[in-house]
């Protein structure tokens, strides 16, 4: 059992944390059905994220063999058998999609009224494709590969929202998109620094400078704190707010992202889930802006 806990990368569940960015920026999180409609969402993904790295497991397991750190792996080290990682893999495909399907009989306004007019179980599915494409082919094809990372990332945002029956805003949509394309490209650097990480191991890697990418890195800094403060500052949000009080969380933002800079930089930090956890910096910038932004939406001045 612990070789297959360990091939669902538990600590990756961290990155389902943005599905509940809707429920935050909506200040549901003081409605209980919003809430349980939240949490089912990210358990939801948290089962396909998993399913989907089982099998991308089983497809690259030659692969990770030749990387310094992949080669651990459960599935790559034999640890796990292929078999086994195929069905614990449909499994927890069967379950997210059955779960997202569940929180969408649950939710009460209209499809018309969600993004592009898709479910929660729509957004999951596209999910999948997406991964699927990207274990297939776009993992090998330089920036394709980044694009398709913070395409999960913006999904999982847009998924949150069906899942509360909201449109998020498109200057939300946008600076989510503008920080998942850096922690994608965050993620290539590191494995573009580690000294036995060649093409063999990673294909793409081998169309990245580690100057061209320290430049996309502080591009894509700049483009996620100017349109985090235009969505603060957007007329949407301060109609909802009554005020442009959320401007107020910009700070740890700051913070987090100059920190993301540096550290991202320093050599021997392999995965780019474990280096962030450890991040007190950015843990606790984390923390504060999310302490700041509820405590600003939960005391807004127009209903």
């Amino acid at each position: 059992m612990l070789p297959l806990l360990v091939a669902l990368r538990p600590t990756h569940w961290t990155k389902n944390a943005w599905l509940a960015a809707p429920l935050v920026f909506s200040g549901r999180f003081v409605h209980a059905p919003s809430l349980l409609a939240s949490a089912g969402a990210i358990v939801a993904f948290c089962a396909l994220s998993s399913g989907v790295y089982l099998f991308n497991d089983v497809h690259d397991a030659a692969l990770d063999r030749s990387h310094p750190h992949k080669r651990r792996r459960p599935v790559a080290s034999g640890a796990l058998t292929t078999g086994s990682a195929l069905l614990a893999g449909t499994l927890l495909l069967v379950a997210g999609l059955a779960l997202a399907a569940w929180v969408d009989s649950t939710r009460g306004p209209a499809i018309e009224a969600l993004a592009f007019g898709l479910s929660l179980l729509s957004w999951g599915a596209a999910y999948l494709l997406i991964n699927v494409a990207y274990t297939l082919l776009l993992k090998s094809v330089a920036v394709l590969d980044v694009l398709a990372i913070a395409a999960g990332f913006v999904v999982r945002l847009l998924a949150g929202s069906a899942a509360l029956g909201l449109s998020p805003s498109h200057w939300l949509l946008v600076c989510g998109f503008a920080l998942a394309l850096l922690l994608a490209l965050g993620k290539r650097r590191l494995e573009l620094a580690l000294p036995d990480a060649g093409e063999s191991s990673r294909p793409a890697l081998a169309r990245y400078s580690l100057a061209g990418l320290d430049r996309l890195l502080l591009l894509a800094a700049v483009s996620c704190l100017i349109t985090y403060v235009l969505y603060t500052l957007s007329p949407l949000t301060v109609s909802k707010l009554g005020s442009r009080a959320l401007l107020a969380s910009l700070p740890p933002v700051a913070l987090a992202l100059a920190r993301f800079l540096t550290v991202i930089k320093r050599p021997g930090r392999g995965d780019l889930v474990s280096l962030l956890l450890r991040e007190r910096w950015i843990m606790g910038c984390a923390a504060l802006w999310l302490a700041t932004a509820m405590w600003i939406v939960a005391h807004r001045s127009v209903a």
